[in-house]
């Protein structure tokens, strides 16, 4: 009769023992525990010689921030990989040293940063031909 007693003993320590050599936290059936993506931060910073114009930065080609020189903007709260920042509406006479275009590869708990170096001629009156 002991053997017996073992027996329903077995069949209810053995799934416990096997559910937890599973690899990461597993929430139990039927729980709201959802496990959130990792995410980081983009820190977008402007610097200009010429010219202390607004312009826009743009993550992905769909969320956008103003920006000018000296004020840096985050974009917050990004999921982990590969983004890329856009810096737009530059004023035609200047020119971003290395292009408008700038890959980050965001880092879980990271904050990265990105740097446009922008260049700008001296406004010149318009004369006209004589």
């Amino acid at each position: 009769m002991k053997r017996l007693a073992l027996v329903p003993v077995l069949f209810f320590v053995a799934p416990l023992a096997l559910g937890a050599c599973r690899d990461g936290p597993t929430a139990p059936e039927g729980s709201a525990f959802v496990e959130s993506e990792p995410m980081g931060d983009i820190q977008v910073s402007l610097v200009s010689g010429g010219s202390n114009a607004e312009m826009t930065v743009t993550l992905d080609g769909s969320v956008s921030l103003s920006i000018v020189p000296g004020q840096p903007q985050t974009f917050s709260n990004i999921t982990v990989g590969e983004h890329e920042v856009r810096l737009r509406n530059v004023d035609k006479r200047c020119l971003a040293e290395g292009g408008e275009l700038r890959r980050v590869t965001v880092r879980a708990g990271q904050t990265e940063s990105v740097y446009f170096f922008v260049r700008c001629e001296e406004s010149r009156p318009w004369k006209p031909q004589t």
